[in-house]
């Protein structure tokens, strides 16, 4: 399940719900409270599921948030065009409902799509304003499955109630946060506009923040990029050329070595490389100085790779030792750069061993296990020298 996919308890709605009957201290609190648990970090994806945390069930059975792909894409913003082409991306759905995989059929995570202006979706971005539809009636809910294929749409949406906010910062469009009510719920009043609208703006500001942070990091990682000394970008286009040979990975470091000496390099590089037989269910691995994989067996136990380091490339080392390990299908390997496992809370094998207990446990996606490490290895962290990749045999 995509993690951007929230499902919460229906039971819940009756007891938790604001309505328009709601006390306006009441509200307030709600405000308050929405403001400590929103924009926890500079990441836009997590905003958003925090925002629609809050949101759902206190204000709607379900919800979702949508930003416009360029800035999330590029952290500029795009013009605003009302002629139905914003192109924008579901960011995060949340749902207190009985049939929560209906939903998750009918607005998925992720997907990119336009939401033409006939759509309260589309309208509400193209105006830059509020739309309260207070039933939806049959044929709005024709509308959206037509435009976007998917029948489940027209039987999900009628009698539902409609409440679509534009996410405004800077005087620019930044998407929509779109909130639902089913038929059995009470339908939505002129007096949660002003709710939804003040969650919207809060939101606004928080994924606004995300962007430039976002941008700022893109722009750093670009210069740092054109620093770096030429060395580097050759030694990988060497890697590249040689690896079309189909050499074992000890012989390749070898000859790398070889093209780093006539490089006249002026400081030393790492390298792992690694070679999987399929038919074998091996995997062979040579290193020049880097730190050793990470193995997670099919049931589910984490072990480092006994992989004998060479020298780094440059030095001049006589020959690398080839490290051949079985790798039956199901198995994943885990290659990382040291700014994974190093840091100033711990030592490197205080943070192999963190890296091990991460990895080991019942199967995961790829995405998920990776964002899991990395949130979890490096939460605070400013460095750019952090890299993991995951492969699974098949």
């Amino acid at each position: 399940m995509n993690p951007g996919f929230l499902i919460k308890d229906p039971r819940s709605r009756a007891g938790l719900r604001l309505s328009g009957a709601t006390a306006s201290q009441e509200r307030l609190a709600f405000l308050n409270e929405a403001s400590t648990r929103i924009g926890s970090t500079l990441d836009l994806a997590q905003t958003c599921r925090e925002v629609l945390d809050v949101a759902v069930p206190r204000c709607a059975d379900a919800g979702g948030i949508m930003v416009q792909e360029r800035l999330i894409t590029e952290g500029e913003f795009p013009a605003r065009p009302n002629d139905g082409t914003a192109l924008v991306r579901r960011v995060a759905t949340a749902v207190a409902v009985e049939n929560p995989f209906d939903w998750d059929r009918a607005f998925p995570v992720g997907e990119v799509a336009v939401y033409p202006p006939f759509l309260p979706q589309g309208q509400a971005m193209a105006t830059a304003r509020t739309v309260l539809v207070p039933r939806l009636d049959q044929g709005v809910g024709d509308d959206n499955a037509k435009a976007f294929g998917r029948d489940v749409i027209a039987e999900l949406l009628p009698g539902c109630s409609f409440l679509v906010a534009p996410l405004l910062a800077r005087g620019n469009v930044l998407g929509f946060f779109v909130l639902v009510r089913e038929a059995s719920s009470e339908a939505f009043q002129d007096a949660d506009v002003a709710l939804v609208e003040e969650l919207a703006a809060r939101t606004a500001i928080c994924i606004d923040n995300a962007r430039l942070y976002a941008r700022e990091r893109r722009t750093a990682l670009a210069l740092q990029s054109s620093l770096l000394p030429a060395r580097m970008g050759q030694l990988r286009t060497a890697t590249q050329t040689l690896a079309s040979l189909d050499l074992d990975p000890a012989e390749l470091l070898y000859r790398l070595d070889r093209v780093a000496g006539r490089l006249d390099l002026d400081q030393i590089a790492t390298c792992l490389y690694a070679r999987y037989d399929v038919a074998a269910g091996t995997v062979q691995i040579a290193s020049a100085g880097h730190l050793p994989p990470v193995l997670v067996r099919p049931d589910g136990v984490a072990e480092t790779l006994p992989v004998v380091p060479g020298p780094p490339l440059g030095i001049g080392s006589e020959q690398y030792e080839l490290c051949e390990f079985p790798l039956p299908a199901g198995g994943l390997l885990a290659l990382y750069t040291d700014g994974l496992v190093e840091g100033r809370e711990w030592n490197i094998d205080e943070g192999l061993a963190k890296l091990r207990a991460l990895l080991t446990g019942p199967p995961h996606g790829i995405e998920r296990i990776c964002d899991m490490v990395i949130r979890t290895q490096c939460p605070h962290s400013d460095r750019d020298d952090i890299a993991l990749l995951l492969a699974k045999a098949v």
